[in-house]
């Protein structure tokens, strides 16, 4: 169970964000006709992803909190990008 009642709120913060930018990416695949989605590195909306999501790895660290990764982020490049960022702290 989370400790950090903060962390719940990260969380669903993310949940929202990702909603919104995969939103954003079937909208912007149906206006041009692709069946590809856009970079993600395009999207002022992933870009908002990655700052939840650099927020809620700093917290897990300075908390030394490792969540259950079976349940904490479905998407597995997000995934990677969670383990990557708290890497870069617990380096930094």
């Amino acid at each position: 169970m989370d400790s950090n009642p903060e962390r719940l709120t990260l969380r669903l913060e993310l949940a929202l964000l990702i909603s919104k930018a995969r939103t954003q990416d079937s909208i912007h695949q149906q206006a041009l006709n692709k069946d590809t989605p856009p970079d993600r590195s395009s999207s002022l909306y992933w870009q908002d992803v990655l700052d939840k999501l650099e927020d809620l790895a700093l917290m897990d660290h300075a908390e030394s909190f490792t969540p259950d990764q079976s349940s904490y982020i479905e998407d597995a490049v997000i995934l990677n990008s969670y383990w990557t960022l708290r890497g870069w702290h617990r380096e930094g």
